[in-house]
């Protein structure tokens, strides 16, 4: 009778113990949270970025180290985009692009690996940009176009320089 008692009593304490590590875990996700500062996360180099949209394909030149994009004049359509980059879960990356822009307005956004949903949405360019990846194990950064709805809209000319 003892030993059941203590067996009883060592079941409900795993038991207790495993609900508080899934209670943690689910904070953990609801809220983002990372452990780890920020990872450098590589960028492909620019001889693997590719046009983003096939109905109006961006032109892609590369002279030397620096990539020249001539877009469209659309409001908001994609212009270029990396292939697919491997990322671990929940982690925060950070990285940037040095990018030129000769004519129109674009933006900077990273999609998950299933080009499904925007991990950032496209922002107007900075420096440094921070990505948490969530649940995905893979992400896509696109440079779009980013001109107002009710403005006129100019074809979009950039440069990036390789890193």
């Amino acid at each position: 009778m003892k030993n059941r008692i203590t067996y009883s009593y060592f079941f409900k304490g795993a038991l207790l113990l495993l609900v508080i590590l899934i209670s943690v875990f689910q904070i953990y996700i609801l809220f983002g949270m990372t452990f780890v500062k920020s990872i450098n996360l590589d960028v492909p180099k620019l001889t693997a970025w590719k046009p983003a949209n096939t109905e109006k394909p961006a032109m892609l030149t590369i002279e030397g180290s620096v990539l020249r994009v001539v877009g469209d004049d659309s409001h908001f359509l994609y212009q270029i985009m990396t292939p697919s980059i491997s990322v671990m879960p929940f982690m925060d990356y950070e990285f940037s692009i040095p990018v030129q822009v000769q004519q129109g307005n674009i933006a900077v956004g990273v999609l998950n690996g299933t080009l499904q949903k925007w991990l950032i949405p496209p922002v107007d360019l900075k420096n440094n940009y921070i990505v948490n990846t969530r649940f995905n194990t893979s992400v896509i950064i696109v440079i779009s176009n980013a001109n107002p709805e009710n403005s006129q809209t100019e074809q979009s000319i950039f440069t990036i320089k390789e890193q």
